[in-house]
């Protein structure tokens, strides 16, 4: 450059322009500089054949390392339990720039890709190994050049378990025959949360447990229908959704039992019944169903004795 297509010139450099002048004391061609951020040396040219020279100034600038400010971006819950997720950046540059101006933000997979500046990624940016993934920020003055490398982790937070239901099962015993009953929900919040730091509620629709809209009544009115438990994390508002079976079991049919008389063989009014022999009239033709005798009515209600 400062020979600009001239040949038969010998180019020498130094640290002021009276050593220019005189050509003496020569620094180079490595130099540090001991004027921080900004100092001036000279550069001599000297014909070759005569030793007649011309002297230009040299500025040597130290320019700044940008400083990426510390960057955070929200976890993300795991949708489909592959601990992989697709993660929007683009609220990071400006937190890595703050106040400094002339930057540019990059990121990366790697720290070698961030020093090279190759395989930026985009915005979006989908994590590749599951649950937790460092990136790698270039920041650098589109300016200068000068850059500096910082990370951002991406982190995918676990969605809550919930084991195979159980089936919650009602006997048609209130107005029977309309099979509609109330279930209460809350007895099902044992099972579903299962020990997990989460808080559980119940929805007619799928989409409702899993939007958290439309919360029903623990005191539940219903037939024979499915319905969905939410269960979220309380630190990390993960949610999973499973469906819960609720039953209304209709109640056996009965019919008018034909007395069942024995003979008095002894006159005491005493005799020995086989009452199974009621089995078949009682059952009318229904199968599926368990045939119990009781002394009370009060122990047929509650099948014991």
């Amino acid at each position: 450059e400062a020979l600009n297509g001239q040949t038969g010139l010998t180019v020498s450099y130094h640290a002021t322009e009276a050593d220019a002048e005189a050509g003496t004391t020569a620094i180079g061609p490595s130099y540090t500089n001991v004027v921080p951020d900004n100092e001036q040396v000279w550069i001599r040219l000297t014909k070759d054949t005569t030793n007649c020279h011309s002297i230009i100034p040299l500025d040597l600038i130290v320019n700044p390392i940008p400083l990426p400010e510390p960057a955070t971006v929200s976890s993300l819950c795991d949708d489909d339990t592959d601990g992989l997720q697709t993660f929007d950046l683009s609220s990071v540059a400006a937190q890595v720039i703050g106040a400094q101006t002339d930057m540019q933000v990059s990121y990366h997979f790697s720290l070698a890709d961030a020093q090279s500046a190759s395989n930026a990624l985009g915005t979006n940016v989908s994590t590749t190994t599951p649950d937790s993934q460092t990136i790698y920020i270039r920041l650098e003055n589109s300016l200068t050049g000068c850059y500096a490398v910082s990370t951002i982790d991406l982190v995918v937070d676990p969605l809550p378990t919930i084991p195979p239901l159980t089936p919650y099962v009602l006997c048609d015993d209130t107005n029977a025959g309309d099979l509609i009953e109330v279930f209460d929900l809350s007895t099902l919040d044992a099972e579903v949360i299962n020990a997990q730091n989460a808080t559980v509620s119940y929805h007619e629709t799928q989409a409702d447990a899993q939007s958290n809209t439309a919360p029903l009544n623990l005191l539940y009115s219903s037939g024979t229908q499915t319905i969905y438990a939410a269960l979220e994390f309380i630190d990390t508002a993960c949610r999973a959704v499973a469906p819960v079976e609720l039953v209304v079991d209709s109640l056996p049919a009965t019919t008018a039992i034909n007395p069942l008389g024995v003979c008095d063989d002894d006159v005491d009014g005493l005799a020995t019944f086989t009452l199974t022999d009621r089995d078949n009239e009682a059952l009318n033709g229904q199968t599926g169903l368990t045939v119990s005798y009781h002394a009370t009515e009060a122990d047929a209600e509650a099948g014991t004795t």
